[in-house]
């Protein structure tokens, strides 16, 4: 299979002056066909064809003799015809030869007749014009009668083609001639409409590949602020997501710098232990320092996987109340140690279509966040996992403790944020699993936000999956 070549980029101008050339093309058509309209409008009742006769017959009145009728019509015929053969009297085209043919009104005495008919006799009827077949062509055949002299001319019936060409070519010169001063307004408008992208352009070329600093946009013309305003936007919001990234890295760096340095210590108390028993107390704090770096690096490798996430509209259908069972059970032996009981409010089956590894980020965030700050021992942990009324999934872990104070409320989705409380209780999390919630929730469409404990203690997390489009 060949591949195929890339796409050469066309000038916008020149895009215009071949837009411009089928215009041009356009309106000849156009006014030809309008023009072509006319004419066969102009030409449906003849009425040239008939005036022409009368004023003819009109000429003849004043003549008595037959033989003096006859010279008139003769020259009357040979002045026309030469007068229609001659280009230049007629818009620069020849026109078809005019037949003449006087009689007498008593006996029908034929006068005169153009050499061209020859014995053949034009068949009309008084003041009006009929159609003749002469020759093998079709004739227009215009007749008029006063009380001497009848006289009937005639003439070809002009082509379709032949009109359309003569209303084209004398079209053209005119269009011809227009063209370059419509053109030139255009060209000097686009011209100067695109200097400010060539402008925006250069300094986009100039631009440091780290300079993300507001561009300089020239806001005369409104689709050209349009593009700027867009771009300054979308440089903002890099900016920021610069920003942010740079924030994240500071924050993971100084919340690794504590086990480093946990571990850095213990390995030294370790080496430097005269006894089995500090030996066993180094190794424990060494270990409790890998356990602590370990679960931030993956809270954190999670994390970045659900940035990076997009909603999965086709995603399976998964069973989440089975999803449900299964975390609490995983849970079970720490709440038990913990001395928490844990509850889970749930129909026996509830089909959702989500990827299982978002919901158990989710779940499992929700409970260990319950089980390490929440529900103290004797305390109590509900997961509630219901259809809402308006039918979007709702999933809430309430507990029983001590609760998040007002002031930390608004902050505490946020990443490597933890509450005054849990730092002080010795917690040993990293303040990520719900930034992680809320970040696995908006993956699947919906969002997560802080609700009521239990008893009127404690503290609950809600997340809400909106409704699935009904089925058509």
């Amino acid at each position: 299979m060949g591949t195929r070549r890339p796409t050469q980029p066309v000038s916008l101008m020149r895009r215009l002056m071949v837009a411009l050339g089928l215009a041009f093309v356009l309106v000849q058509l156009v006014l030809t066909g309008y023009n072509y309209a006319r004419f066969k409008h102009s030409v449906s009742d003849h009425a040239a064809l008939l005036k022409l006769a009368q004023v003819m017959v009109q000429g003849l009145r004043i003549i008595e003799q037959p033989a003096d009728a006859a010279t008139v019509a003769a020259t009357a015929d040979i002045m026309l015809n030469a007068s229609r053969a001659d280009p230049a009297s007629n818009q620069g085209h020849a026109l078809a030869p005019l037949w003449l043919e006087l009689r007498a009104r008593e006996g029908g005495q034929r006068l005169y007749a153009s050499a061209a008919l020859g014995e053949q006799a034009l068949l009309g009827q008084p003041g009006r014009v009929q159609e003749q077949t002469l020759q093998g062509r079709l004739y227009w055949v215009a007749q008029v009668d006063d009380a001497r002299w009848s006289l009937r001319l005639a003439t070809v019936g002009l082509a379709d083609s032949t009109a359309l060409a003569w209303i084209a070519s004398d079209l053209l010169p005119n269009l011809l001639i227009a063209f370059p001063f419509a053109l030139l307004p255009v060209v000097l408008v686009v011209w100067r409409g695109l200097r400010p992208l060539s402008q925006l352009s250069a300094q986009l070329q100039q631009a440091r590949g780290d300079d993300l600093s507001p561009l300089v946009v020239d806001d005369r013309y409104t689709e050209i602020r349009t593009v700027g305003v867009a771009f300054n936007a979308v440089l903002g919001r890099l900016r920021e997501r610069l920003a942010l990234e740079r924030a994240r890295l500071q924050d993971t760096a100084h919340e690794l710098r504590t086990p480093m340095a946990v571990m850095a210590a213990q390995a030294h108390w370790l080496l430097q232990a005269d006894s089995e028993a500090e030996r066993q107390a180094a190794h424990a704090g060494l270990q409790q320092a890998i356990e602590r770096a370990s679960h931030l690096t993956q809270q954190l490798l999670v994390l970045a996987a659900l940035d990076e996430s997009q909603p999965a509209p086709d995603a399976a259908r998964v069973d989440v109340a089975e999803l449900c069972r299964q975390s609490l059970a995983a849970f079970s032996p720490r709440a038990l140690a913990a001395g928490v009981e844990l509850d889970l409010d749930s129909p026996d089956s509830l089909a959702w279509p989500l990827p299982a590894s978002a919901w158990q980020s989710m779940l499992d965030n929700l409970l260990d966040n319950a089980l390490r700050y929440g529900a103290r021992h004797g305390g109590r942990v509900q997961v509630t996992l219901a259809l809402q009324a308006d039918g979007a999934l709702g999933l809430a872990v309430r507990d029983d403790g001590p609760g998040i104070a007002q002031a930390e409320q608004a902050q505490i989705f946020e990443r490597f944020v933890r509450g005054r409380g849990q730092q002080a209780g010795g917690a040993g999390g990293a303040g990520l699993g719900l930034a992680i919630v809320r970040q696995a929730a908006r993956s699947l469409g919906g969002d997560a936000r802080l609700g009521p404990g239990l008893a009127g203690a404690g503290v609950g997390f809600e997340v809400r999956l909106p409704a699935l489009p009904r089925q058509v």
